[in-house]
């Protein structure tokens, strides 16, 4: 079966190809027909512009200048999307962000600062399981590393 895929970029066609290779596929794309397509821009912000004035709001510029500051702004779009799924702590772990609450307006117990790459972001493994598995040392496996959750409180800053 041959699948033309629309595009004339030989990055992403390449790209699809590996994906279906050794499923008797055979991808081709615009180039490949002798057709042209006209030319798009491709990088992540407009993307991500199209997307939330198609979706979300008509007037928002992303004011991103670097593949860094994209990424922040894919992942503040995300966070609103996704808001209450549980989805943020593996969003965290994966771009290795922190959680700073400072002047949030969370009430002030639940006011702290934690670095990326903490030990504390590691779940240590249920008192229950280390006790049933024996191949779990229940101390050396167990994130020892972790600092108590109340190092990283912040003081009332006024």
């Amino acid at each position: 079966m041959t699948l033309l895929y629309g595009t004339t970029n030989s990055a992403k066609l390449a790209s699809m190809r590996q994906v279906v290779a050794g499923m008797g596929l055979t991808i081709i794309g615009l180039s490949d027909m002798g057709a042209s397509a006209p030319r798009v821009s491709e990088t992540g912000k407009n993307i991500l512009e199209s997307f939330v004035k198609t979706y979300r709001n008509p007037n928002y510029t992303s004011k991103a200048s670097s593949a860094t500051e994209v990424q922040d702004d894919v992942w503040n779009q995300r966070r609103i999307e996704l808001w209450g799924e549980g989805l943020s702590y593996w969003d965290i772990m994966r771009l290795k962000k922190g959680i700073d609450r400072r002047g949030a307006g969370f009430a002030t117990a639940y006011v702290y600062n934690i670095p990326a790459e903490e030990e504390i972001f590691i779940f240590k493994i249920p008192k229950e399981e280390t006790e049933a598995n024996k191949l779990i040392d229940g101390v050396a496996d167990n994130n020892p590393d972790a600092k108590d959750a109340k190092t990283y409180l912040v003081e009332d800053e006024e």
